[in-house]
């Protein structure tokens, strides 16, 4: 692969709001999510109350309440889990503990909340594991939940369900694509489900295990296939764009002069097509003191934008935007 250059990732980012306050994913790493192209959610605790649901206008910077999360708290609602619509307009999220665990469903400026009973795989009267329950996902459309539940050992697999939010009630088993898998699939498009396999193997890795097939014919259309990172780099994280044709990468850069694996002089941020082909680097974190060591541990997860023009991150008490080529 050719040499590339690109830009100083905080050098080229614009500084959207200040983070102070908001609930924390990590240590110095709050959680937040895209409503739509200009509008971000997150949790705001407040001593001895309920914690609420907020939005943040990053044009205006007007903070306001979510009015169809008031009840978030009390349903002992969790946070990351939530996940906003592709169109923008409804939200699920996971609450409740033990036998009671549900998913909620709820449209914006709508106070109705729908729910079902969230699965998990022992036996009610076991204490569960967190891999023990279920993650949820929208379809592309918007108009159903896939919710699926990631079996390990022996063979391995994932057995999937799907609601639509007509009837909610109602469940429709999936049949599903035997395959090793590290996480939970989610919908990369039109009925195709995404999962990855090969990055929890307790060291930093150099590849990743692509797993793909339909929704509706896992058998038939199943797909498996390993992507490298470019050489002298390891994977911090990667996630699809919204539509689902590109994939951002977050990884750390090694000059193999230390003997720790987990030790690196900077992360770097590159984009693919779906297929992890295709390595295009835009943007550079070099670490080059203890100081800015420090400061890039509170570098979030970067994420896309809606309309997958941009992307955005946490870093150093801010949200961060950054405009992709």
């Amino acid at each position: 692969m050719a040499v590339q250059r690109a830009p100083l990732l905080f050098e080229k980012a614009k500084l959207l709001a200040r983070t102070s306050g908001w609930a924390e994913v990590s240590v110095g790493v709050p959680d937040y999510r895209w409503l739509d192209s200009n509008t971000v959610l997150f949790q705001l605790p407040r001593p001895e109350e309920p914690t609420r649901i907020s939005s943040l206008d990053t044009r205006s910077g007007k903070v306001a309440e979510v009015e169809c999360l008031q009840d978030f708290s009390l349903l002992k609602g969790d946070f990351s889990t939530l996940q906003v619509s592709p169109n923008g307009d409804k939200i699920l999220w996971a609450g409740g503990t033990g036998s009671s665990a549900k998913w909620y469903v709820t449209t914006l400026g709508n106070r109705q909340v729908l729910s079902f009973a969230r699965k998990r795989l022992r036996d009610p009267s076991n204490p569960p594991m967190p891999d023990d329950y279920s993650l949820a996902s929208w379809s592309w459309d918007g108009k159903s939940v896939l919710e699926s539940v990631v079996s390990y050992g022996g063979e391995g697999g994932v057995a999937m369900w799907r609601r639509n939010l007509s009837k909610l009630a109602s469940e429709s088993n999936l049949p599903f694509a035997k395959c090793s898998v590290d996480g939970h699939p989610s919908l990369i498009g039109l009925n195709k489900a995404f999962a990855s396999s090969g990055l929890l193997a307790g060291s930093p890795r150099s590849s990743v295990g692509f797993r793909t097939w339909n929704v509706l014919e896992p058998r038939a259309t199943y797909r498996g296939w390993t992507v490298s990172v470019p050489k002298g780099r390891t994977i911090e994280s990667f996630v699809h764009s919204h539509s689902g044709h590109r994939i951002l990468w977050d990884l750390s850069v090694h000059d193999g002069k230390s003997r720790d694996p987990w030790d690196s002089i900077g992360e770097e941020i590159w984009l693919t097509d779906a297929a992890g082909a295709g390595w295009k680097l835009v943007a550079t974190v070099p670490i080059r003191t203890e100081e800015e060591r420090r400061r890039v541990e509170t570098f979030g997860i970067p994420k896309w934008v809606p309309g997958d023009r941009a992307i955005s991150f946490v870093y150093s008490g801010g949200l961060y935007t950054f405009d992709l080529p």
